[in-house]
């Protein structure tokens, strides 16, 4: 599993995404789904009001100043400053301007009973959907509970129905995005733009909430994904491509091989449902020899199947775990609760040194550059994909198990003591003339040959 975390930066390089051509018809679509997964229907339509960025500001300002008036405006600014959360140079109705001028991209306008739309070819059409979506939510309820019909000085029971209605329009957009938003799209909001200028109070009040933080793409390549490096801007490959990940210095392309799909891409927001992805495997070169031998005797399986299943270890994989196996010289089907305790530390210790090894190598190989080639067949392993090639410590013939689309390679000699274990397609092929030791198996293919009675 890779992940990969999303730096919120909007790129001058970057084409944007025009919104200049959104129309009524795009808000009633929106509308139409936010009905959905609300499950309330809109007693009458929203009519949208679109506007460019200056007049959005002027509607606003002048709104703004009946229903906040200087007087009171003041007083909140300078009880901010009492508490810390404003600094004392700061002007509040100057930093809500700013907001006005660089933030806004849509709002339901409860007294008039209509959704303003801005009309801004910067902004990415994604997130304007989602703005919409959230204020068509405010809508909806106003339509139906009239939740944003109380004026006054707010009291607990006001803030409590301001907190369920942006709660609620919150839960929604956010399904919204699950449903309704493909992968590409999702990943343009991670091109939020940074106001680099708002006190950290007003930033997380104000700019989008429910968009805060981190974000992770999370790659899963299987057997046959892979990643390339690419110029910014590379196109993603027909029949192979997946994905493309565009960055200021390139873009990072994911491309599958084969028929059968089963690489996997996740945008998911925060560390929690990052988390979610862990199997929660061991990380073997971070433990020491008890973990290790706790986490292997666990559940009695095979010591192959052990290895390389990532809830009990971490990053090991089918290559790696035929590597270790020889390199402890163990036999890939013996039960891991039948090892003994001399064994468990020295498939520890196989463990640890063929990781480091590899990893040391495949650096080298990269000289600091992006990896490429990547493959599970590498010249200088030493059984894994070199079935009926000499074993490099002894000069056996290497033996190989197949399963499914798995195959397992081992060293009789090494491994086994001689004995070869039964492959499935090979063993029901050849039925009682399945040879049970190298020896056998030699004998068996000179007879086939010819050179023995």
């Amino acid at each position: 599993m890779i992940v990969l975390a999303l730096v919120l930066e909007r790129s001058a390089e970057a084409p944007p995404v025009r919104t200049a051509s959104f129309t009524a018809r795009d808000v009633a679509r929106i509308a139409h789904r936010v009905e959905r997964i609300r499950g309330l229907r809109f007693e009458r339509a929203v009519r949208p009001l679109f506007l460019g960025r200056e007049e959005a500001v002027e509607y606003v300002r002048r709104e703004s100043r009946s229903e906040y008036p200087e007087a009171e405006r003041r007083a909140d600014e300078e009880g901010l400053k009492l508490l810390g959360l404003l600094d004392r140079q700061t002007d509040l109705g100057e930093a809500l301007g700013r907001v006005d001028e660089e933030q806004l991209l849509g709002f339901y306008d409860d007294k008039a009973k209509r959704l303003v739309v801005i009309r801004d070819p910067g902004v990415t059409r994604p997130l304007l959907e989602l703005t919409l979506a959230h204020e068509l939510v405010h809508a909806l309820e106003d339509q139906r509970f009239g939740l944003h019909s109380k004026e006054g000085v707010p009291d607990d029971s006001a803030l409590a129905e301001a907190a369920l209605a942006e709660g609620t329009a919150t839960a929604v957009m956010v399904d919204y995005a699950d449903r309704y938003l493909s992968l590409g799209e999702a990943l343009q909001l991670a091109q939020l733009p940074e106001s680099g200028r708002l006190p950290p109070y007003l930033e997380k009040l104000l700019l989008f909430p429910y968009l805060e933080g981190e974000r992770f793409v999370v790659i899963h390549l299987m057997i046959a994904g892979r990643l390339h490096w690419k110029a910014a801007g590379a196109r993603i490959p027909g029949k192979i491509g997946v994905a493309a990940l565009d960055f200021s210095a390139g873009t990072l392309l994911m491309t599958e091989a084969g028929t059968t799909k089963r690489a996997a891409v996740h945008l998911v927001r925060g560390e929690a449902a990052l988390r979610e992805h862990d199997p929660g495997g061991l990380e073997v070169l971070e433990a020491d020899l008890g973990a290790f031998s706790a986490a292997l005797t666990a559940e009695s399986h095979t010591v192959k199947r052990a290895l390389t299943d990532p809830r009990l270890f971490s990053g090991i994989g089918n290559a790696y775990g035929d590597e270790i196996l020889h390199r402890a010289r163990l036999s890939p089907v013996k039960l891991t609760r039948q090892l003994t305790t001399e064994e468990i530390a020295r498939l520890f210790d196989a463990a640890r040194a063929t990781l480091a090894d590899w990893v040391d190598r495949l650096r080298r190989e990269a000289a600091g550059g992006f990896p490429e080639g990547v493959t599970a067949f590498r010249e200088g392993m030493a059984v894994h994909g070199r079935y009926g090639r000499p074993c490099p410590a002894c000069g056996a013939p290497v033996q190989r198990i197949v399963h499914a689309e798995n195959e397992t390679n081992y060293c009789p000699t090494c491994q086994t003591g001689g004995r070869l274990l039964a492959d499935r397609a090979l063993s029901r092929l050849l039925k009682a003339d399945w040879p049970r030791t190298l020896e056998e198996m030699e004998q068996h293919v000179a007879r086939r040959r010819g050179g023995l009675p």
